[in-house]
């Protein structure tokens, strides 16, 4: 994955579909190879956070494996 640093995040949430609820479990920014992250009770929420971005980006893919 390749965001701004410290510019662009990608925060990983899980426990509930609520974000208010859930629990932050990783925050990424710049350029790094995330490992396998694993869901609490079948919920995720990924939300991306900007600030003030310089560049053009080229978007961002995501893959889902169900653990079953």
């Amino acid at each position: 994955m390749n965001l701004e640093q410290n510019v662009a995040f990608l925060e990983v949430w899980t426990g509930s579909y609520d974000i208010r609820r859930a629990t932050l479990i990783e925050r990424f920014t710049g350029h790094v190879t995330p490992r396998s992250i694993y869901s609490m009770y079948h919920f995720m929420i990924l939300r991306i956070v900007t600030h003030n971005i310089t560049q053009d980006m080229s978007g961002f893919t995501f893959g889902y494996i169900n653990g079953k």
